[in-house]
C-alpha cells in the first residue's frame, strides 16, 4: 500500500473515529447540549448502514459485487 493511500486511510478514519471519543467528553463537560450527542450518534449509525447497504447490495448505482466482475 502507498503512502498515499495510508495518508487518506488514516484521515478517513480519524475524522470518523475522533468525533465519537471527544463528543461525550464535551458532553461531560456540558459543551455542548445532550441532544447533539444523540443527534451525532444517529447521523453516524444512518450513514454507515447506508454506506455498507449500498456497497454491498450494490443498490442505487453502487458497486456491483461477485467474481464476474473485474
Amino acid at each position: 500500500m502507498s503512502p498515499e493511500h495510508l495518508r487518506v486511510i488514516l484521515v478517513v478514519y480519524s475524522s470518523a473515529l475522533l468525533p465519537l471519543l471527544i463528543l461525550p467528553l464535551l458532553q461531560r463537560r456540558h459543551a455542548v447540549p445532550a441532544w447533539a450527542t444523540q443527534a451525532y450518534l444517529g447521523s453516524f449509525l444512518l450513514c454507515a448502514l447506508g454506506w455498507e447497504i449500498w456497497f454491498t447490495y450494490g443498490l442505487v448505482a453502487g458497486e456491483a459485487v461477485g467474481p464476474e466482475t473485474r
